[in-house]
């Protein structure tokens, strides 16, 4: 099994997956060339400057551990930032980058605990002016040998995926020949994935063994190097020998070889029905006069519970780039839009130019706004929190300050059309402004986030067919009547292509014990079927729902009862659970819920040992995790003991937060009524001690909850 850096199932581009700890970190002799005498203002693109601006913020006034903050919270564009700056480079030696990049690359290994990005940094300075141009060509051969992968698996013909291959080997020998062995295994990874979907196992192995091969040449440990040599194990154990013969696929397992075009029922998204067609339908965009209904659709952001919503933090009046809390993902059109606000009114620029702004005065009844976008009109959802919003039993003030504002948003629209003769509704339920897309969020913004141990979870888009009361999540494979069908959309959603599958097929029945029940959990296929998702609630809970056969991981569920903001509601990630298999005619079951276990930190704080309450993570019998439980937190009791010995405490109660701890919040998560208050017991001994929590049940998951002794 691979080690759990992240879920891949949309294929995305391999760029730093994990962080491994090494040892401490040690000075390090980067070449330093005489800086300016002032320092020139570095301009990022709008994607990165979430990051940059705190980033850079903390480092004016040389704050350390703000500047390691900002790289935790955005580690993601944190690398994209420090290698936006070494490309820089490619075009001239710019003397001013070299302490910035020393500077970030300090910090990422800080965060890290290694010395993998001070090792890029100090590959590139040390370069000829000619190797970085060289090295910069790479990126871009990778880069377009990617971009020939995703077209390859569009196409599947040998043509295509010959050039993949080509471009992605022509520029590992490129890295590997400038000393940059993080980035030839970088691309030999994306390599590997390629074999992996031509069904080429040998060929597959003799890549993995070019990343170990390349990794031992590393000065760190790297999650890919021991992935791959995880991968070669498995694939010796099915008799693949990367030095030995190529064997016949008849020689092999089926799951290893080539998917199966036409014939018999098969596991591939080209295994197609007999006679089988493309269907294309045309969709068009339509606005309810008051938005989206109450239908449940498979997303964390219910259409009529503001307080669940996104939103983006205006900074005093702004500008604000649009969905900074969640790192600008909202992008229609491919465009970022920006936000400000004069007193009671708000200004939508969706085009960057400064002017067409959008104005709208939005409160705390969400209110549709139509917004001009290419010629068409896009809906979308506003609302601001009040000064007397009530939310875990107590009265918070939300509304707009001096120093700034929250701007709840959400989709107000879908695309719609008929296909096979059914209705078709496509919702963006990601909120990425593109339809049939996946996100891949690191942080939800309440749960405790570490680069090593953060929620496992996807975001998708989503579709209403006919006559059905439910929405499903949009997907490579979409059960449309009694059969599958292959289903791509335009990102603009205008399309919508559908082509049978004639699928092996088994079924998931899920036995859930929360006292509140989930409107979706969602699997994805995670063998053959690359991008296809599947809700297994079905139109009945508890009764099987038939799927291809393959091999499943939980991707995201949720419980929800009530109606706006009197709803609860809790996320379900896949936390610590393992993928699992669906044979043929096979029904499995899959139980979740109670009894609950958890995970928490503890720190000492003076005289006082602190059970850091904030840090309590919850996961059920399968290993899934229960996240983002609105409206009632948690408030098991506290166990302490000396490590394996004498028990100090049996039970000592949690609180509630209460309207100080809210007020008195100095953390940049907004999450203290989330979670009961911290527990502090005096230790003057200052003696290492282990926690366990324990309640018996609670209002929305049931339990009982018990955890084992935590250190």
């Amino acid at each position: 099994m691979r080690l759990p850096t992240r879920l891949v199932f949309a294929l995305a581009p391999v760029l730093c997956l994990g962080m491994s700890a090494v040892p401490a970190l040690a000075a390090a002799a980067v070449p330093s060339p005489p800086q300016s005498a002032e320092d020139e203002k570095i301009e990022m693109p709008p994607d990165l400057r979430s990051f940059w601006d705190d980033y850079y913020a903390a480092k004016l006034i040389d704050d350390e551990e703000e500047m390691d903050k900002a790289v935790r919270r955005r580690p993601d564009l944190a690398e994209a930032s420090l290698d936006l700056l070494l490309d820089d480079l490619s075009g001239a030696d710019v003397p001013h980058l070299y302490g910035e990049l020393r500077t970030l690359a300090w910090s990422m290994d800080r965060v890290a605990g290694q010395e993998r990005y001070i090792e890029r940094v100090r590959l590139v300075l040390e370069m000829e002016q000619a190797d970085r141009r060289r090295r910069h060509h790479a990126v871009l051969a990778m880069i377009e040998g990617r971009d020939l992968f995703t077209t390859a698996r569009a196409e599947l013909s040998e043509d295509a995926w010959n050039r993949a291959t080509e471009k992605l080997d022509g520029a590992v020998r490129e890295f590997a020949g400038l000393g940059d062995y993080e980035h030839a295994v970088f691309t030999l990874t994306d390599l590997s994935e390629v074999e992996r979907f031509r069904g080429r196992p040998w060929e597959r192995s003799r890549v993995l063994q070019r990343i170990l091969e390349y990794g031992a040449k590393l000065n760190f440990e790297s999650v890919l190097v021991s992935n791959a040599q995880i991968e070669l194990d498995a694939l010796a154990k099915a008799g693949v020998d990367p030095d030995g013969e190529r064997p016949s696929d008849a020689d092999l397992p089926e799951e290893l070889t080539a998917e199966i075009d036409g014939g018999g029922a098969g596991r591939g998204l080209t295994a197609w029905a007999t006679g089988s067609k493309e269907s294309l339908s045309t969709l068009e965009y339509v606005l309810p006069k008051k938005g989206l209904g109450p239908e449940p659709l498979p997303s964390f952001y219910p259409p009529d519970n503001y307080l669940l919503w996104p939103f983006t933090w205006i900074e005093g009046d702004g500008p604000t780039d649009m969905d900074y809390s969640r790192g600008m993902v909202f992008k229609p059109g491919g465009r970022l839009w920006s936000v400000r606000r004069d007193g009671g009114s708000f200004f939508l620029d969706t085009d960057g130019d400064g002017g067409d702004e959008v104005e709208f005065t939005p409160n705390t009844s969400p209110k549709l706004v139509e917004v001009p976008d290419a010629g068409s009109d896009l809906g979308m959802m506003f609302a601001i929190p009040g000064d007397r919003e009530q939310l875990f039993g107590i009265e918070v003030n939300y509304a707009p300050q001096t120093s700034g504002a929250r701007l709840r948003f959400n989709i107000a629209g879908y695309m719609e059309g008929e296909a096979l003769g059914q209705s078709i509704r496509l919702y963006d339920t990601n909120l990425t402004g593109s339809y049939g897309d996946t996100l891949d969020p690191l942080d939800d913004l309440y749960t405790e986030y570490t680069e090593d141990d953060h929620i496992q979870t996807l975001e998708l888009d989503s579709v209403l067919i006919g006559k059905s009361k439910r929405a499903i999540p949009m997907s490579s494979v979409l059960p449309i009547g009694d059969a599958f069908y292959r289903a791509t959309a335009k990102p603009d959603g205008t399309e919508l292509t559908l082509r049978e599958l004639n699928l092996q097929t088994g079924a998931i029945q899920l036995e859930i014990g929360t006292k509140i029940k989930p409107t979706h959990l969602v699997v994805a296929e995670v063998g053959k079927l690359e991008g296809a998702f599947f809700d297994i609630v079905g139109p009945k809970l508890g009764k099987p729902v038939t799927v291809p056969a393959g091999r499943y991981k939980i991707v995201f569920g949720r419980l929800e009862t009530g109606k706006k903001t009197s709803m609860d509601q809790v996320r379900i990630y896949s936390g610590r659970s393992e993928e699992f298999d669906v044979a043929e005619g096979q029904t499995v079951e899959l139980e979740l819920g109670p009894p609950y276990t958890a995970q928490i930190r503890t720190r000492q704080d003076g005289t006082d040992f602190v059970v850091e309450t904030r840090t309590m993570r919850l996961f059920g019998k399968f290993g899934e995790e229960y996240a983002c439980v609105f409206d009632e937190a948690f408030q098991p009791l506290v166990a302490l003991r000396e490590p394996g010995g004498k028990v100090l405490e049996k039970g000592l109660k949690t609180r509630a937060a209460d309207i100080e701890a809210w007020q008195n919040n100095s953390s940049t998560r907004d999450n203290v009524l989330w979670f009961p208050q911290e527990v502090r017991y005096e230790n003057p001994s200052k003696t290492k001690l282990q926690v366990k929590l324990s309640q018996k049940s609670h209002r929305l998951l049931g339990g009982p909850l018990e955890s084992d002794w935590l250190d």
